[in-house]
C-alpha cells in the first residue's frame, strides 16, 4: 500500500463508521458522463472524501479500505494539496488499485483529507513541486512543533 494512504485506511477501519447513519456513498457523474460513488466522513479530527470512478454500487468501509490498500504507487502529478474554505491545507491523490472491484480493475480512486497532519512529510517525498506547494511546505515546516489535538 502507498504510505500516503495509511491515514485513510486507518480511518476506514474505525468500527464506528459501519454504525454511522452518515455512511452513505452517493452517486455522482463526472464531466465525461461516467458514473461513480463518493463518500464523505469525519474521523479523528479529519474530513475524508473518497470517490470511486466507474462504480455503480454502494460499498462498505472495509471494502473501500481493502481496495485502497491495493494502491501501490501514486504518480507525483496525481498527488497534491488543496485548501478548504477555511484555507486549511489538505491532501489529495488519484490512483488505481491493483485489487478488483466487482471483478474489474478500471476504477480510479480520488482520496482527499483535511486537515492533513502529515502533509509536510508527504510533500517532502514529491520529486517536483509547484510554487504554491513549496510555500505551503515552508509554512507547515514552521508549524511542525505546535501541539496537535489527540485523535478520538
Amino acid at each position: 500500500m502507498n504510505e500516503n494512504l495509511i491515514a485513510t485506511v486507518n480511518a476506514l477501519a474505525s468500527p464506528r463508521l459501519e454504525r454511522m447513519s452518515t455512511w452513505d456513498p452517493f452517486p455522482y457523474v463526472n464531466r465525461r458522463g461516467v458514473w461513480g460513488r463518493c463518500v464523505r466522513f469525519w474521523n479523528a479530527y479529519q474530513h475524508h472524501m473518497i470517490s470511486v470512478h466507474n462504480c455503480s454500487r454502494a460499498f462498505t468501509p472495509s471494502e473501500l479500505a481493502y481496495l485502497i490498500e491495493g494502491i501501490e504507487s501514486i504518480d507525483g502529478l496525481r498527488l497534491g494539496i488543496y485548501a478548504n474554505r477555511k484555507d486549511v491545507p489538505g491532501f489529495y491523490a488519484t490512483a488505481r488499485s491493483t485489487r478488483a472491484l466487482d471483478g474489474l480493475f478500471d476504477h480510479w480512486f480520488m482520496i482527499a483529507r483535511s486537515p492533513e497532519r502529515d502533509f509536510a512529510q508527504i510533500m517532502r517525498k514529491k520529486t517536483s513541486m509547484s510554487e504554491e506547494e513549496r510555500a505551503v511546505l515552508s509554512y507547515l515546516e514552521s508549524t511542525e512543533d505546535l501541539p496537535r489535538p489527540d485523535p478520538v
